[in-house]
């Protein structure tokens, strides 16, 4: 069989589902996704937009919490709710890949409540914005997991 025959008959069998499974799966890709949804970049949802995937605000602080927040030895901010007193929820999150994607899944049980209760279940999740982000950042993981499977 020549190169290009080879090459056609790989192409066939050319599964994206399996490459993206692989790409997901990947620490770094993985760790961005969190942080995606929780902090650590400009476009974090939760604390630096508070924001659920949907795009909707979480609200404001009241008073006396930002009183609470000030004075106390937990997250300081208070121009949005961020979600992220004790810091218990954001370390909660985790990617799933399956083979239809992946699932960010969070623990949103805190003192006095579930976080999904009061704030939905959009709070766990990515926004369009971040999706598009996303797509961009794993597009190199992408290549390098399709270039291992036509080999």
């Amino acid at each position: 069989m020549d190169d290009f025959t080879k090459f056609v008959n790989d192409f066939q069998k050319f599964d994206v589902n399996k490459i993206l499974f692989e790409v997901w799966k990947k620490f770094k890709v993985e760790s961005y996704i969190v942080q995606l949804n929780t902090e650590g970049l400009r476009t974090s949802q939760l604390y630096e937009q508070g924001k659920d995937s949907k795009g909707r605000n979480l609200g404001s602080y009241t008073p006396y919490t930002i009183q609470l927040k000030l004075n106390g030895d937990g997250d300081r901010r208070v121009d949005h709710i961020t979600l992220k007193d004790s810091g218990d929820f954001y370390e909660s999150f985790e990617v799933k890949a399956n083979s239809k994607g992946f699932e960010i899944l969070a623990d949103g049980r805190v003192e006095g409540g579930d976080l999904k209760d009061r704030f939905g279940i959009d709070i766990i999740g990515l926004s369009e914005e971040n999706k598009n982000i996303l797509v961009e950042f794993i597009e190199p993981f992408f290549i390098e997991e399709a270039k291992k499977f036509l080999q």
